[in-house]
């Protein structure tokens, strides 16, 4: 948060796609200056809430942690391509189960007697299976269990990653797959490069030239979902989901980043659900202008919280600081005592 809005200032440059990593203990934040070299600044301190009362302590939120992130990657941009997916499926080398590496996939291709699915190594059964994609499980130090869909277009969507660095080496693993069946006995047909616009293909007209690892497209973040705890249960209480709902709705109203608030116990989801809608810079004229993107964010009476569709630290951090401040600014409105056995520190972060 200093460094954001040190940014916002004027005092600072803003963090590069690869600066930003967020551990499981906290937020670590690493700036890339103009010359390339890099900042380091210790992860941000606690933001906490001050009672203006005097009727005891306030809950203390611990910072934003990311529970898993969703990326896509053109792997073989900026050429139009086509893999062969089935030759993918068959002939790409696996991991021991331990990892690290291709620890299992699944894929489902046409057959004269109807669809078949290939499954090798590791891999859950899915309940769906789509012509179209191959199905990737990685093990990766950092990350365990990392699914990377592979589409016939070459475009990868990594999910199970909780960093853009792990993502990086899912790719990077992913590259090296399609490197090594290249260099098999007719692996050159598991990938066909076409030149766009000025860009040659690589390995000629054919276009089935290796991977060039060093030269890697950056994946996009699509998804960041986190949590966090409040702190009240640490205190000894439980949020009341029905006076949240209702500091909520009436918040609604002039409030345009409140979309909507619901609470419906009865569906099997116990928390007060709230489609935010994170603000937009001023531009003046005095109407707050918020994006067309939602956040969701669910509110338990444990006092945690999940944030999840944000594609941006930005939306993480405005996503919070509403969530935080709604929790704190009516804490004494929402606490509801527990039973002394229910009362219990908090876990640490994993």
């Amino acid at each position: 948060a200093a460094a954001a809005a040190a940014r916002e200032a004027g005092r600072g440059p803003p963090l590069s796609w690869e600066a930003i990593s967020i551990t499981r203990s906290g937020m670590q934040q690493e700036e890339v200056d103009g010359g390339g070299g890099r900042r380091t600044g210790p992860a941000p301190a606690k933001r906490t809430f001050e009672s203006t009362r005097t009727s005891g302590p306030m809950p203390e939120p611990e910072p934003p942690q990311v529970r898993t992130m969703t990326f896509v990657c053109d792997l073989f941009s900026p050429h139009d391509c086509q893999v062969n997916l089935q030759m993918l499926s068959e002939r790409c080398e696996l991991s021991p189960p331990a990892g690290p590496g291709i620890v299992g996939l699944s894929f489902q291709h046409q057959t004269p007697t109807g669809p078949q699915v290939v499954k090798r190594g590791q891999v859950k059964d899915a309940k769906r299976h789509f012509a179209h994609q191959a199905q990737l499980r990685l093990t990766l130090p950092s990350s365990p269990n990392v699914s990377v869909k592979v589409f016939s277009t070459g475009r990868l969507q990594i999910a199970g990653c909780r960093d853009e660095s792990s993502c990086m080496d899912a790719v990077r693993i992913v590259a090296q797959a399609f490197n090594q069946i290249l260099a098999l006995p007719g692996g050159a047909e598991v990938i066909r490069r076409q030149a766009k616009g000025d860009t040659p293909a690589p390995g000629g007209g054919g276009g089935s030239g290796p991977v060039d690892l060093g030269a890697i497209p950056r994946p996009q973040i699509v998804m960041i979902n986190c949590s966090f705890d409040s702190g009240v249960c640490a205190l000894g209480y439980s949020v009341d989901p029905h006076v949240l709902t209702e500091i909520l709705s009436a918040r609604r109203v002039s409030d345009p980043s409140v979309e909507d608030v619901s609470y419906t116990p009865d569906q099997r989801y116990t928390g007060v659900k709230i489609k935010y809608r994170p603000p937009l810079p001023d531009a003046g004229g005095g109407t707050q202008r918020v994006s067309e993107r939602e956040v969701f964010i669910g509110i338990f009476p444990s006092g945690k919280a999940v944030i999840t569709g944000a594609v941006t630290w930005e939306e993480v951090d405005q996503a919070y600081d509403f969530t935080r401040g709604v929790l704190c600014d009516n804490f004494e409105r929402l606490r509801t005592p527990l039973p002394d056995a229910a009362a219990a520190p908090r876990k640490k972060g994993r």
